[in-house]
């Protein structure tokens, strides 16, 4: 089962190493959101991890664009099969070690009641939640899916360009969505409602790879400039609230948006050591499967730092394991 995100597809015949790179640095710290160390270092390290989110989901419209609208259609139709598979195949592992661990906790009638909540499917289908299986980390699936959908309808009908005009309203939605969870301490997962999480920044990647010549041919110094002025207001508003209300978001935006502007334009000579395999070949996993493994480590010891690095080199784990299981299968 070898599965390919979307942010793991670089339309170029060459492949962009830098990207490799960052997706290695993303899929790392993403993992520190999930399981955040204490004081300024966890708070930066959870920033540079949602920054990562909106890179993968940049990176996910830039590489599902097609000015034809019929390969973009089977492109992106392609992707929407795949990621809809893996969706399922990930949702039912998650299910069952969820069960499992809730038999061993004497735990599972209370699980099996949590099914009642009438609001519980709807908030799955709507905003990805999936914190009855442990699976909170899934909902970047549910709202990729349903991304993929208004992109194939937007090329079917011919009307991706219009869709464009509609950016900036929605980037002012993902970004209200965000200030209003983080100041009020809201349910995070209404931003995770894929028209405030999905589709406006993957959109806005397709934008990028629509305007491509354009983006990339703009100086770099203006890049690493604009990339730097974002980053430092990005830190300042983390850590200082603007009237009491999180702007941070704003610059989560521009920062990886730059980054990405900047991924393109310097693509790399050659794969990155280390680095570049883990951006390469495990990333996926690591996104995938880090948090589950997580969460039984701490139910045995609950020391972050011990989850996050199990997490990550038992999700590299099992990316060899099912490597070598295909070759083994494949020789058969």
């Amino acid at each position: 089962m070898e599965i390919i995100m979307p942010y793991h597809e670089v339309p170029i015949k060459t492949r962009n190493y830098t990207m490799d790179l960052f997706k290695a640095i993303f899929a790392i710290f993403v993992v520190f959101v999930h399981f955040p160390l204490d004081g300024w270092i966890g708070t930066i390290f959870s920033t540079i991890g949602i920054c990562g989110v909106i890179y993968f989901f940049l990176i996910s419209g830039y590489s599902s664009y097609d000015k034809d609208d019929k390969i973009a259609c089977q492109n992106i139709l392609k992707r929407l099969k795949r990621n809809a598979k893996i969706t399922l195949i990930v949702i039912f592992i998650y299910t069952v070690i969820t069960t499992l661990m809730k038999l061993i906790g004497g735990e599972f009638t209370e699980y099996l009641d949590s099914f009642k909540n009438p609001w519980l499917f709807p908030r799955l289908l709507l905003l990805g939640d999936l914190s009855f299986i442990n699976g909170d980390p899934l909902w970047f699936m549910i709202a990729l899916l349903y991304t993929y959908l208004i992109l194939y309808l937007l090329h079917r009908f011919k009307i991706t360009k219009y869709a464009f005009f509609l950016l900036p309203i929605l980037i002012l939605f993902r970004i209200w969505a965000e200030c209003y969870v983080n100041t009020y301490n809201t349910d995070w997962h209404y931003a995770s409602f894929f028209l405030a999480s999905g589709v406006p920044i993957t959109l806005l990647g397709h934008y990028v790879a629509y305007k491509k010549d354009a983006f990339l041919k703009s100086p770099m110094y203006l890049t690493i400039t604009l990339l730097t002025i974002s980053t430092i207001f990005l830190f300042i508003t983390v850590f200082v609230k603007v009237f009491d209300y999180d702007v941070a978001q704003i610059f989560k935006i521009w920062s990886a948006f730059e980054l990405f502007i900047l991924t393109l334009k310097s693509p790399g000579k050659k794969p990155i050591p280390v680095m570049g395999k883990i951006g390469k070949d495990y990333s996926l996993y690591i996104y995938l499967f880090h948090f589950l493994i997580g969460v039984i480590v701490a139910g045995i010891i609950y020391i972050p730092i011990l989850s996050i690095g199990v997490g990550i080199l038992g999700s590299i784990g099992l990316y060899e394991l099912n490597k070598l299981i295909r070759k083994k299968l494949l020789r058969k």
